[in-house]
């Protein structure tokens, strides 16, 4: 088994690798004076199974992912994984209006061009899965989220929305305590208020507001803020896929009291390690594929 890892995923990539007890693969890579990338995967994989980390947060790094799992096709490897962490796209998975693209089903057609399964990290919406051609794979990285809270005196786990109410619930069953999701009032046709459940009081208790992307923060904020309005004890913010756009997360971290996202996208805040809970994924796809 080898790791192929594309630009910005090299931590993730080698530490997988340390779990896995496998090699990472070298690639040469330049770019031509107009601009153009350059992949050469260098080594033998012939008959090799080949777990490619793929990089979606920009469209570069997007396409520097392909030309490496097409270098490594060429290679004739036993079978090939295309490892997304962060499934970027996911959240055009449909038409709303026509003439919309559907970006979610160009990035799966574009790795099953190459690949013989695709595995992502907590996608964004799961109905993402019917779109591809190839087997698809959706990790969910909750013990790892659990055993990072499990001495921190949870007693609240609460979801910024309905989207999230399963996640919540599964974190809160391995923690032992309740869960619960804001409730969103529409006041008009412009205006949504969010608010907690009347019969949940947080006054004095932890919590733990659970999201799966952090991007620009302003769903996580305005939990916060109406958190704060409860008089609760601790405030702990956690998101799957910290992406924190315009530095966002000093922001949200000023105003809690710990703020933490896992790995699968690096950053200051990526504190749960889920290497070992995805590398026992990945184990289980291979063997998957080798029957």
């Amino acid at each position: 088994m080898y790791i192929l890892s594309s630009s910005g995923n090299e931590d993730f990539s080698t530490a997988l690798s340390n779990v896995l007890g496998c090699s990472v693969v070298s690639q040469e890579k330049r770019r031509f004076p107009d601009g153009e990338q350059y992949i050469r995967v260098t080594g033998d994989l012939e008959e090799e199974d080949v777990i490619v980390v793929v990089n979606g947060r920009n469209e570069i790094s997007f396409f520097e992912s392909l030309l490496s799992l097409e270098a490594v096709r060429g290679l004739k490897p036993r079978s090939i994984i295309a490892f997304m962490p962060y499934f970027s796209y996911a959240r055009q998975h449909m038409r709303y209006m026509d003439g919309e693209a559907v970006s979610a089903k160009v990035v799966l057609d574009s790795l099953s061009l190459y690949a013989d399964c695709i595995v992502s990290v907590d996608v964004h919406d799961s109905s993402v899965s019917k779109l591809s051609r190839l087997p698809f794979r959706n990790i969910l990285v909750y013990d790892s989220i659990s055993r990072y809270y499990s001495a921190r005196g949870i007693d609240i786990v609460i979801s910024p929305d309905d989207g999230g109410v399963e996640r919540a619930a599964e974190i809160g069953k391995s923690l032992g305590v309740k869960s619960a999701n804001f409730e969103k009032v529409r006041i008009d046709s412009r205006r949504v208020e969010m608010k907690i459940p009347d019969d949940l009081s947080l006054e004095k208790k932890n919590i733990l507001i659970l999201d799966d992307i952090i991007s620009t923060g302003g769903t996580i904020m305005k939990s916060v803020d109406i958190a704060r309005d409860h008089e609760p004890g601790k405030i702990f913010v956690c998101g799957i896929h910290g992406i924190f756009v315009n530095g966002v997360d000093e922001k949200i971290s000023s105003r809690v009291d710990d703020l933490a996202v896992t790995n699968t996208v690096k950053g200051r805040y990526s504190k749960i390690d889920v290497t070992r809970e995805v590398a026992s994924s990945l184990k289980g796809v291979l063997n998957g594929i080798r029957a």
